[in-house]
């Protein structure tokens, strides 16, 4: 007797187990293609709402409108052997296990739409640090070139990560508020870059110009936040915010193209650093002609202070001037070739320079 009472039930539990095997199989093969849907529809299966054929089955032995099939699930249970009963029961197990699976792939699954629509914490932290990061020292602090250019890429392609999360449609509808904390939380993914660069020392001086020209941007784009934070001035936001970002496309465009720095997004940046060189009112004036000019153009190089020595003193061989005078400190600044400035090139190239042997000159020794 107890061992038809255990039959009739594995026999009703398999009755129910199929149907929901086979809604648990169909559900999760639909998984694979349905993305976010198959949480709420895993949900149903998992909580417990059978469908009504499977609350058919599992009402048969309970001697309601269904007594019939439970007859005839009782009948059928009676001509199981041993053998087909442990089919049964693993068959049980097996999909029990699975149903189990599925619990945690759908608990898994709405942790991730949790975190991509922002979790349960709703709290909206603050772009950034409350206060803009102390400018230079003035302790000049020798670092390494080459780590500089890896960490300078490095910073703007996480400030490219963050920006690129907003398109431009979304960046249209923001207000003041929401650009201000935008890009607040760009110009945050610089932060270590500006501390730990704000006072380098370069033996490269036109690297060490560049630097501190995108150091100045980044201060001005730090300080326009604060501004924002205590003020909400727009306009006052608005100069500190382009005047650094105009600083900061000046630099990079430079060091992309002369250092060989790899970098995306590029694009807008060298619209504003030739927009920039245009309205740079740097006059190429100069009384030297022909060998003159291409020495110095020379001297330019070896310097670091990239340019064509083709002999033609123009813009940009000017600029370069310019720069080099205000990094070795020779006065005035103004970019203009003359023997004073040629002389002041020729004595700081050679310091760079290996020393020529002079011809057939050899060096003698002691016998």
């Amino acid at each position: 007797m107890r061992k038809k009472m255990i039959a009739i039930v594995l026999a009703a539990a398999l009755a129910l187990s199929v149907p929901v095997y086979a809604a648990v199989s169909a559900e999760k093969s639909a998984s694979m293609t349905s993305g976010s849907e198959e949480i709420s529809s895993m949900v149903f299966e998992t909580e417990g709402d059978a469908p009504a054929g499977q609350s058919a089955g599992a009402s048969a032995g309970s001697g309601g409108d269904t007594a019939s099939e439970g007859n005839a699930a009782s009948a059928e249970a009676g001509n199981y052997s041993s053998d087909q009963m442990g089919q049964v029961i693993g068959s049980i197990e097996s999909i029990n296990k699975q149903m189990q699976e599925l619990q945690q792939q759908n608990a898994e699954l709405q942790s991730e739409v949790e975190k991509l629509s922002g979790g349960e914490d709703e709290t909206e932290e603050e772009p950034f640090e409350a206060t803009a990061p102390d400018g230079p020292t003035g302790n000049k602090v020798p670092m390494n070139e080459n780590s500089f250019l890896a960490d300078i890429k490095a910073a703007n392609e996480g400030r490219l990560r963050v920006s690129s999360r907003y398109t431009g449609t979304e960046v249209a509808a923001m207000t003041n508020q929401e650009i201000a904390e935008m890009n607040a939380s760009c110009v945050e993914e610089e932060r270590n870059l500006y501390e730990t660069y704000k006072d380098a020392e370069f033996s490269n001086k036109n690297l060490q110009y560049l630097c501190e020209l995108y150091m100045k941007g980044l201060k001005n784009q730090f300080d326009a936040w604060d501004i924002w934070k205590n003020e909400s001035d727009i306009t006052k936001y608005n100069e500190l915010w382009d005047a650094g970002y105009n600083k900061r496309a000046l630099a990079l465009v430079e060091i992309v193209d002369t250092y060989q720095v790899e970098l995306s997004g590029m694009d807008s940046m060298r619209k504003t650093a030739e927009a920039m060189n245009e309205k740079d009112t740097t006059e190429a004036v100069t009384d030297q002609e022909g060998d003159a000019i291409v020495k110095a153009q020379n001297d330019l190089n070896t310097l670091g202070f990239q340019n064509e020595a083709d002999g033609n003193y123009g813009k940009r061989t000017a600029q370069l001037l310019r720069r080099f005078e205000v990094m070795y400190g020779y006065s005035p600044a103004d970019g203009v070739l003359n023997q004073a400035a040629l002389d002041a090139l020729e004595a700081e190239a050679a310091k760079v320079l290996p020393p020529e042997t002079e011809a057939g000159t050899e060096t003698e020794t002691e016998g």
